[in-house]
């Protein structure tokens, strides 16, 4: 079988999914080169064991720009018949790799956000655009981005979406246990209400997440209607003491459930809550959310978003609300539990299993090496 090179800075713990999905190909045999210690020190990298094919790499970061010091000899001596590239242009190393790659014959592709806003300042778009120019393809994250890439020059037959996933597989059979089990029971072995609408969401509690929205917005209903909610939060950060002090003064119910990594447990967690809120971007947390039939709320500015945003139908599998407006929240929040009696719990997984799997993603980027292979 040809062989393909996956290059990243490091391989999150949350890449499990599709990293299992390529070493499983019929069709091509990946080699996964990356650090492994992540830059992020809160993010745990995959553990590769002895059936992937996996090599180290040295990271230098000097600010904004990382130069990967070991990579490009082991590339230029390999044989591998495509290149794919985490498309991030203050990879120094990669615009190297990529020419002479590119000088070699071979074929390369960026795996990427690509262009998450229309209105970027020149310099970044130039700078951004003139890298990505260097790849035969890009895998992007999302429709939307693929529409900016065509409005800036970019060929459609180059712009591939694949869109995110987690391990999908792992959710769906933990979900399918889980699922028959009834809500009052799990609520009660995780202390949670049995009597209040439950909000959630995971996330790490930073200032960037706009948890003070929810706060907020919850208080906006409580004091206005007869809906009685309780929030949960999953994770940890340096907005966790704020956001503590906000919902004692507000006299709030609020779970700070610290970090979870046990999927049994978050599965239990968003399978009871009613709906998840993400007030501010909202990335893989749809994902997890869906994934186990929990509809997601989050704000309406696609420039100051995710891709993954783009998993939310509106009054189907979730609602968009006005950017870092509390009230309008409520207003969402309201309007979703006086209109769906029931979680839609279908629509949401059907969301995921039909665009946001492993196996999605394996197939697109298959169907792309295939044809030029």
């Amino acid at each position: 079988m040809k062989s393909i090179a996956i290059i990243y800075d490091s391989f999150p713990h949350y890449r499990s999914g599709i990293i299992n999905a390529l070493n499983k190909s019929k069709y091509f045999n990946y080699y996964f080169y990356g650090s492994s210690i992540s830059r992020d020190a809160s993010i745990n990298t995959f553990n590769f064991e002895r059936n992937f094919k996996f090599k180290d790499i040295k990271n230098i970061q000097i600010g904004p720009f990382v130069f990967q010091v070991n990579l490009f000899h082991q590339l230029l001596k390999s044989n591998h018949c495509h290149f794919i590239i985490l498309g991030n242009p203050y990879f120094l190393s990669s615009w190297l790799i990529a020419i002479a790659i590119k000088i070699k014959g071979s074929k390369i592709y960026f795996w990427s956000h690509g262009w998450l806003s229309e209105y970027e300042s020149i310099y970044k778009r130039f700078f951004r655009n003139i890298f990505f120019r260097l790849a035969d393809g890009i895998f992007l994250y999302g429709e939307r981005a693929k529409r900016i890439g065509i409005n800036q020059g970019f060929k459609e037959d180059t712009l591939y979406v694949i869109n995110n996933s987690l391990d999908y597989d792992l959710q769906k059979d933990i979900f399918t246990h889980v699922k028959k089990l009834d809500r009052v029971s799990l609520c009660n072995e995780l202390g949670l209400s049995t009597s209040k609408r439950i909000v959630i969401c995971s996330a790490r509690l930073t200032p960037k997440c706009r948890f003070d929205l929810l706060l907020n917005a919850t208080n906006l209903i409580q004091n206005s209607t007869n809906i009685a909610l309780q929030v949960v939060l999953i994770g940890d950060g340096v907005e966790k003491q704020n956001l503590s002090d906000l919902a004692d003064s507000l006299q709030l119910d609020v779970v700070f459930w610290g970090s979870c990594y046990d999927e049994t447990t978050l599965c239990k967690l968003y399978a009871v809550s009613d709906l998840a809120v993400s007030p501010g971007k909202v990335g893989l947390t749809a994902m997890h959310s869906m994934a186990y039939g929990t509809p997601v709320i989050s704000h309406n500015n696609l420039d100051n978003q995710m891709p993954e945003v783009e998993a939310i139908i509106s009054d189907v599998t979730g609602y968009l609300f006005k950017e870092n407006c509390s009230k309008d929240l409520a207003e969402v929040i309201q309007h979703w539990f006086n209109t769906h009696p029931h979680k839609p719990v279908e629509a949401c997984v059907q969301q995921i299993e039909k665009f946001y799997t492993p196996e999605f993603q394996r197939t697109v980027i298959e169907s792309v090496l295939m044809r030029y292979s």
